[in-house]
């Protein structure tokens, strides 16, 4: 991830990806309120018992390979089926993060 840092820098949009017991999810949103959604993903693995074991920030830019874009896009869409989007619009609520996840 440090080739990332510049880009995360520049870029307008992100996609916050995390995982709960296996379960991968992602939401693709403007930077800053994908680090919002960060700030809260931290405080929920830092809890115990941590609601989801790992998350991941990645910038949508040109370093992004084909396969990783196919792959967030993917847990894009499985976050928004609407149990999965209420589920956890609802938990991040709870840990301070009450922005939604459609960019």
């Amino acid at each position: 991830m440090v080739a990332f840092g510049e880009a995360l820098q520049r870029c307008k949009h992100v996609f916050v990806e995390w995982n709960e017991d296996g379960d991968e999810f992602a939401a693709f949103l403007p930077r800053d309120r994908g680090f919002d959604l960060l700030a809260a993903c931290e405080k929920m693995t830092l809890a115990d018992p941590a609601p989801i074991e790992s998350f991941e920030i990645w910038p949508m830019c040109r370093l992004l390979t084909q396969p990783t874009i196919n792959r967030l896009w993917s847990q894009v869409r499985h976050l928004r089926d609407f149990n999965n989007y209420r589920m956890w619009s609802m938990e991040f609520s709870r840990w301070g993060y009450h922005e939604g996840f459609e960019r």
